[in-house]
């Protein structure tokens, strides 16, 4: 088995006999080096022949098409499955870092016992999966022919399809658009969760799918987005009556950041040009306030907003008799109403609302913030809401609540108010809580709400939701965190990873300023985290260390970074504002370098949402309702800037044509 987990390939021997024909594949090896002749050398361009042939073409017609043939049998055959139900993963053999060694020269297996550990018991793992849904496609006799030989075609799963209509349908999946949710640095993971999500028989499907895919277009130009196109269309096939939640996952803005938690939506393509009386599909009024981004799951979008609803507790000050603080904040008498809200996509009708509770806050909030200001999440079977102070609560789609669960009220200095929305992975609900007393971050099971571990963090004051990714094998949480002090030492904001299953701090870098807002971005291996208050801040930092990972960074900056929107990383451009205001830049993520330097947007004011990416265009929202449209390009593109008679703190959500901004006053949604 071959296994591929970030940099890093695993060579893992089973237990059952190989039925590779090894003496096919030798005189195949030999054909291809005879057919290259004195060109060998200059086509491996300092490869192994072997890493060569299974990474990479050749470029020569008669080689390519010898290779084909070498690595077809190298391909799995449904004949082989009772024996290797039998078998297991046995000895590891190999292990390679691919960022450095692409030509697979230097085994280091015996130098990371861990990684190795971790890697081969992901491999049991998928080999005990495949081997369960692994059904008999061939009947005895069909077994014992093919394991005659494979001088003949290989036998292949039947499709109860003709050629041509196989063919037909393959163009058809072809011309589909890849899903929000891919993107190809992180083709495994995907594949992955994808597949997990199957049922048995759909993952045959997309078996029988791939390999009449191979048979028909062996020389398909990037195998990696055909299988993904196959894998979606399987996903969602049969299912028109009721969408499966990984089709709909492809075309859903399910959580604040979006289907990759970069601010990107890869196949969306909403307009570009706007007005009041232009691409407006529908705006509907929105009760009350908040500056929650809306989400969008299938044919229906979620907000959350809060409403006084002015019944006033005499026992508490009013706002005029209460001492002035900094802001002039004042602490509410009043009672609010905690809404959540369902509405229908294609119309912008309210579906269901529902209370989710009532309470007079028990601090206020800065002018800019509210009570209604992180946004929710879902997995498509459950939606999950965050109110702060006022409480976590969790419902089913068509607005029954399922549990709720409170972690207590927490005090945010200066009284600013809370903002850090949930983060939902694989069953688990992580919560940052930042603030001025002890903050913490707790992991609570999605199903019931109870807690699975909590941990004291040795911050104050932040805003900044985390990050959740999968990488060798581990799954970090990876956070920000704002400058400390401690009598009259301070410490620099930095960012901290934790592991997902036990809480344990992975590793942290220091270099961060004060005010942590803004998500980090994970992409690649690097986590890209910013912070603009007091100071600007930009850090690349890669994420395969462990302890204290200050002196390891990849490259960091002090460019004009933003205080309160996020990033957005699209295709290797790290996109951002400085502060709050309309002056853009633009870094290349892999190398640091500045392409686009505080470029001004004329038109608009202040930003406050997060930058969003879509169309291969960035969409920045003003706060006075405008919106610029720039051409994704390593140069300011200005292609537009549309007017909504709206004020807009929101960040906006983007699903296949449509561009969901979230007003004052109204939820627009803007299509053609």
């Amino acid at each position: 088995m071959v296994l591929r987990l970030g940099d890093h390939t695993l060579f893992a021997s089973g237990t059952a006999k190989s039925p590779i024909d090894f003496k096919a594949a030798a005189r195949l090896t030999e054909q291809i080096k005879q057919v290259l002749g004195d060109d060998l050398e200059k086509v491996l361009g300092g490869m192994e022949l072997r890493s060569r042939l299974f990474n990479g073409r050749l470029n020569h017609p008669e080689a390519d098409r010898l290779r084909n043939q070498l690595r077809d049998l190298f391909y799995f055959d449904e004949a082989w499955i009772p024996e290797l139900k039998k078998s297991g993963i046995g000895r590891v053999q190999q292990l390679y870092d691919l960022s450095k060694d692409l030509g697979q020269q230097n085994n280091i297996v015996k130098n990371h016992p861990e990684l190795v550990a971790r890697m081969k018991k992901k491999a049991e793992a998928i080999y005990a999966s495949v081997m369960a849904d692994a059904p008999e496609w061939l009947t005895p006799e069909e077994q014992a022919a093919a394991k005659k030989g494979r001088a003949n075609e290989p036998q292949r799963p039947a499709t109860g399809l003709t050629d041509t209509d196989i063919t037909k349908l393959l163009a058809r999946i072809d011309k589909n658009d890849l899903p929000d949710g891919y993107h190809g640095s992180r083709h495994q993971p995907y594949v992955d969760r994808v597949m997990a999500s199957l049922k048995p028989e759909q993952r045959t499907r997309v078996g029988q799918l791939w390999k009449e895919k191979r048979r028909f277009d062996s020389d398909m130009p990037n195998p990696g987005a055909s299988f993904v196109r196959i894998l979606t269309h399987v996903a969602s096939e049969n299912q028109k009556s009721k969408p499966s939640n990984m089709a709909k996952a492809t075309h859903s803005w399910a959580h604040w950041r979006g289907p990759d938690a970069n601010g990107v939506a890869t196949s969306a393509k909403p307009p570009t040009h706007w007005s009041e009386k232009k691409n407006v599909r529908w705006k509907a009024p929105v009760e009350g306030f908040g500056t929650s981004t809306p989400i969008v799951w299938g044919n229906k979008v979620f907000l959350l907003t809060a409403i006084n609803t002015g019944k006033v507790d005499p026992s508490l000050p009013r706002p005029e008799d209460q001492p002035k603080r900094v802001f002039d904040i004042t602490h509410p008498n009043t009672t609010y109403e905690f809404i959540v809200l369902c509405l229908d996509r294609k119309s912008g009708k309210t579906l269901w609302r529902r209370v989710a509770t009532k309470m007079i806050p028990h601090e206020g909030t800065h002018r800019d913030n509210n009570f209604a200001s992180a946004s929710p999440t879902t997995d498509g079977e459950r939606l999950y809401c965050w109110f702060g102070s006022a409480g976590l609560f969790c419902y089913d789609l068509e607005g029954k609540k399922l549990w709720q669960r409170n972690l207590g009220k927490v005090k945010i200095g200066a009284s600013l108010g809370e903002g850090c929305s949930p983060v939902l992975h694989k069953g688990k609900l992580v919560v940052l809580r930042d603030n001025r007393g002890q903050s913490t971050i707790h992991v609570l099971s999605a199903k019931n709400g109870e807690t699975i571990w909590m941990k004291n963090r040795n911050t104050r004051n932040g805003w900044a939701t985390p990050a959740v990714v999968e990488h060798e094998g581990i799954t970090q949480v990876i956070t920000t965190a704002s400058r400390t002090e401690a009598g009259n030492r301070q410490t620099p904001g930095k960012v901290i990873s934790y592991d997902l299953e036990n809480g344990n701090v992975i590793w942290e870098c220091s270099g961060l300023t004060d005010n942590a807002i803004p998500c980090p971005i994970v992409e690649g291996g690097v986590a890209y985290c910013m912070t603009g208050y007091q100071g600007f801040s930009v850090l690349a930092v890669p994420i395969s260390g462990k302890g204290d990972q200050s002196e390891n960074i990849l490259w960091k900056g002090d460019l004009g970074t933003p205080y309160v929107p996020s990033p957005v990383l699209y295709d290797g451009l790290l996109y951002f504002t400085q502060s709050n205001q309309a002056i853009l830049s633009c870094v290349d993520a892999k190398t640091g370098k500045v392409l686009m330097e505080r470029t001004r947007i004329k038109g608009l004011s202040n930003v406050y949402a997060s930058l969003v990416g879509a169309g291969n265009h960035v969409y920045v929202v003003g706060r006075y309702g405008k919106t610029a449209v720039i051409e994704r390009t390593r140069k300011f593109d200005l292609v537009a800037t549309n007017t909504l008679g709206d004020r807009f703190d929101a960040s906006p959500a983007v699903v296949g044509d449509q561009l969901f901004l979230r007003g004052h006053k109204f939820l627009y949604c803007i299509g053609k």
